[in-house]
């Protein structure tokens, strides 16, 4: 009790900055790829130079439009299903999308990468608990996120979403690993490289959804 008590003490006095130090691990995710695919290879390019490993929500319209850079993103990093339009499945009939929008995403990201996982997240974050258990039957790990700075608007800044990181990712690292969700706008580029730098300086180890997931 009195190990308890010293422990809880210690976390409620820390500042922001020092629950941020605390930190040991993040997961970082990319949706939509690669709808921008020239941020699609910067983004490419900072994760390599900081030698890290993520997981990009795939769109598989925009992976049978840019062959080159789908096949990059199999090559250096983990591929998941964020369907083939984009469609909002939680306002549609499952049962008359799955084939179109989901399974023929994932033969497209199996013939890219075919030992990876089947991880699925909905657009716009959006399914019902029936879509769940019928995507998880099939073989599916439905993924959300826990912070996201909404960059996918292009009013927000590169400071935008640094500042944003620095107010809320302390909250998250208080009880879990967070998932981080980026897209790929053009403040995404050099905010990734400004808090992939900020982790290394800091010793948080950024993991995969394997790495998570296998635990």
């Amino acid at each position: 009790m009195k190990y308890f008590l010293f422990v809880f003490f210690i976390l409620i006095s820390c500042s922001k900055d020092e629950y941020y130090s605390l930190a040991k691990e993040v997961i970082i995710t990319i949706d939509d790829a690669p709808n921008f695919p020239e941020n699609t290879s910067k983004i490419l390019d900072v994760l390599k130079k900081h030698k890290v490993k993520a997981t990009f929500f795939c769109i598989g319209h925009f992976l049978e439009i840019y062959p080159d850079i789908a096949s990059r993103i199999a090559t250096e990093q983990f591929m998941g299903n964020h369907t083939y339009t984009h469609i909002n499945i939680e306002n549609s009939n499952l049962n008359d999308v799955f084939k179109q929008e989901i399974l023929q995403t994932q033969h497209i990201i199996d013939s890219l990468q075919p030992l990876n996982k089947h991880y699925f997240r909905p657009p716009y974050g959006k399914l019902t608990t029936s879509q769940m258990l019928t995507l998880t039957s099939k073989g599916f790990e439905v993924v959300m996120w826990d912070l996201s700075a909404e960059e996918w608007d292009n009013n927000v800044s590169t400071q935008n979403v640094v500042d944003y990181f620095h107010e809320n990712l302390y909250l998250k690292f208080k009880t879990q690993i967070p998932i981080i969700l980026f897209h790929l706008n053009n403040s995404t580029v050099e905010a990734l490289d400004i808090l992939l730098t900020e982790f290394e300086k800091r010793n948080i180890r950024v993991i995969t959804l394997d790495d998570f997931k296998g635990r």
